[in-house]
């Protein structure tokens, strides 16, 4: 079947279905579209139907819906206060902004989803005093959140069914009193979380003993001096020296003053702690290497220096090509006794270059590279191959 053949089927079948009230609603258009013409969109069909009312072929407008019957008002009657849900099961051939638009019409009001009603409210005030689980046997259809957000609109105050059956210890207040206002919910990385100083009890009781009961608010910077400012993951007070300021891109507020949460040393800590992970990386042809992500960060850097900024997925994907090229590092290219660092620097193996950047060569290219020590890499500084080995050859005749 061809094009036009296809578009002609497709406007009968439209025509005899808008003529027996079909395609009166988006619902039923997208079945129409699922079952018979799957390849278009729901618009076209649309688009189908003004054209069709455009040149007279069909007779009723667009808008023509169909007349509500006398049955559906009394089911709208006396269902509306079960909500719109209830209502659609009730009227399948009804969509909820028809059901809406008729029940306004009939003045009457369809409560909103998860809407309390004026009974529910009084059995709450009457009841909450009672305690949540009595709460919940109440409402079977509220859970313990939403009954507990009611009463906070309503000003009611529940019994804490969390701290219930639990005598808290002058030494846990003093715990609370503490470190909640600079730890709040936050786990830091290099220190104690209330959670940990406190392992018997759960967070929901932490929380709702200290804000409700003693009033605590969380300020992470509490007495902390001006020029100062207390690390998120150590908790150590620094001042603004020890923080990595923020770049220009960032929002200076009054709570960063422009610089970063974490202190250079919880920094360096975290992410040499990140790099010593491992993980896959897949290379085009589909190979799977498994190694640490110290590489990829001797690989960023390199990256950098040439000014290349590629997205972390491709400089994954640019990583596996190198190791299934030259494979996983596992020692210096010379091997000498003379392989090792200097200054003590982090990365015990480096990218080198048989082309150096200066003279063409990419990092981009994993043929132009090799695995190295940094001593070495010192030594070839920007030379290739070549060079290196004519300097060793000139200095080997002086001797």
């Amino acid at each position: 079947m061809n094009l036009s053949e296809n578009i002609i089927l497709r406007l009968e079948m439209i025509i005899c279905l808008w003529e027996n009230g079909g395609l009166r609603s988006v619902k039923d258009r997208e079945k129409f579209v699922k079952i018979f013409f799957p390849d278009i969109k729901v618009y076209v069909i649309k688009r189908d139907l003004h054209y069709l009312a455009k040149n007279g072929i069909i007779d009723k407008k667009l808008n023509t819906l169909i007349e509500w019957t006398k049955e559906e008002e009394e089911t709208i009657k006396k269902n509306y206060k079960l909500g719109t849900e209830s209502l659609l099961k009730l009227l399948p051939n009804r969509s909820n902004p028809r059901i809406q638009w008729k029940a306004n019409k009939l003045g009457l009001k369809i409560p909103k989803k998860g809407s309390w009603s004026k009974d529910e409210e009084i059995i709450l005030r009457d009841n909450y005093k009672k305690g949540m689980d009595v709460l919940i046997s109440l409402f079977l259809n509220r859970s313990k959140f939403a009954i507990r957000e009611k009463a906070i609109r309503l000003n009611i105050k529940i019994p804490n069914y969390y701290v219930a059956g639990h005598q808290w210890t002058d030494e846990e207040i003093q715990i609370c009193k503490k470190y909640f206002p600079i730890l709040g919910r936050s786990k830091p990385r290099y220190h104690k979380s209330l959670r940990d100083f406190l392992p018997h009890l759960t967070e929901g009781q932490i929380q709702i003993y200290c804000r409700n009961k003693l009033n605590i608010k969380v300020d992470s910077q509490k007495d902390v001096p001006i020029n100062f400012r207390r690390c998120r993951d150590c908790l150590k007070i620094k001042s603004f020296s020890d923080f990595v300021t923020l770049p220009p891109s960032k929002k200076i507020t009054s709570k960063n003053k422009g610089y970063y949460f974490q202190c250079r040393e919880c920094s360096i800590k975290s992410r040499e702690e990140h790099y010593l992970k491992t993980q896959s990386f897949i290379s085009t042809s589909g190979k799977e290497f498994i190694a640490d992500n110290k590489l990829l960060l001797t690989l960023s850097r390199n990256l950098k220096r040439e000014k290349k900024h590629l997205p972390i997925p491709e400089r994954e994907k640019l990583l596996a090509n190198i190791i299934e090229e030259i494979g996983l590092p596992e020692g210096c290219f010379f091997e000498s006794i003379f392989c090792g660092n200097i200054d003590n620097h982090s990365s015990k193996i480096h990218l080198g270059h048989k082309i150096p950047i200066v003279k063409g060569g990419t990092t981009l290219d994993p043929t132009n590279l090799f695995w190295i020590c940094q001593r070495h890499n010192v030594i070839m500084g920007r030379r290739s191959f070549d060079d290196l080995y004519l300097i060793i050859k000139s200095m080997y005749k002086k001797l």
